[in-house]
């Protein structure tokens, strides 16, 4: 498995991935049968390049036109204002036991629109690999803050062409029994955490700038439902329960 992180000069972020699997039970090829990747749509594309299954008997079968499917993910289904993040549901055709399965996409940034290329990649997870590869790549100069949690490996850095590439490869990594692992216990579990951002008054300074644009702006309209929210209630505590969950539903 790889994963490739790309932050272009005009600002624009891209990440390509590259899985290949084996199916070695049954329960395994329910689980990888209809991966869902996430993207925006307002503001990136979608790119899957193949989806491909190699038999036992050495057939090979790509995917077909109605094996890729875009879906609402159900955590949105009452979020309308974030309808432009979808889910491209893909079904691999031809499983079996014993299969290898291919696929390859990439999600690429229509124009910039985040300040800085930043994430989490979890590096262990429900699926043993014999190799998990996370690269990111930035102009030459830029500044990269990583941090490698609950895990060891030395990355490889590159500089040529005008950027800097720099690579975590992971071999043998054990799969994680997920479904066994509590919220608590999975935040023990080994991660990548990477942003281009300076620092963290960097981004305070971003945050306190957005929160203060938004007190400053109201309206008679939201001003009457604040007060209608609010009525009768004394604590903070409850103040911000109440406006939750109205915003929550």
């Amino acid at each position: 498995e790889s994963r490739h992180f790309t932050s272009l000069p005009d600002g624009r972020i891209a990440q390509s991935v590259r899985v290949v699997q084996k199916v070695l039970t049954y329960q395994g090829m329910d689980e990888i049968g209809d991966p869902k990747i996430a993207f925006n749509k307002d503001n990136q594309d979608l790119a899957i390049t193949l989806c491909r299954t190699y038999t036992p008997e050495g057939a090979v079968v790509d995917a077909k036109a109605n094996s890729f499917n875009e879906m609402t993910p159900y955590e949105l289904e009452k979020a309308s204002a974030y309808t432009g993040w979808r889910q491209m549901v893909v079904t691999k055709v031809g499983l079996d036991l014993n299969a290898v399965v291919e696929l390859e996409y990439t999600i690429a940034d229509k124009k910039p629109w985040r300040r800085f290329l930043e994430g989490v990649v979890p590096l262990r997870d429900a699926y043993p690999a014999l190799v998990r590869e996370i690269t990111i790549t930035v102009p030459e100069g830029s500044p990269l803050s990583y941090k490698l949690l609950n895990a060891e490996a030395v990355p490889l850095q590159k500089t040529q062409g005008g950027t800097t590439t720099t690579t975590w490869t992971l071999k043998n990594v054990p799969l994680a029994r997920m479904n066994h692992a509590r919220a608590g216990e999975r935040a023990f579990l080994p991660n990548l955490v990477f942003t281009t951002a300076p620092d963290w008054a960097h981004q305070a300074a971003i945050v306190g700038g957005l929160v203060e644009k938004a007190a400053a702006t109201s309206s008679p309209a939201l001003d009457k439902k604040a007060e209608e929210l609010l009525s009768g209630l004394k604590s903070p505590f409850e103040k911000i329960l109440k406006v939750h969950g109205y915003v929550a539903e």
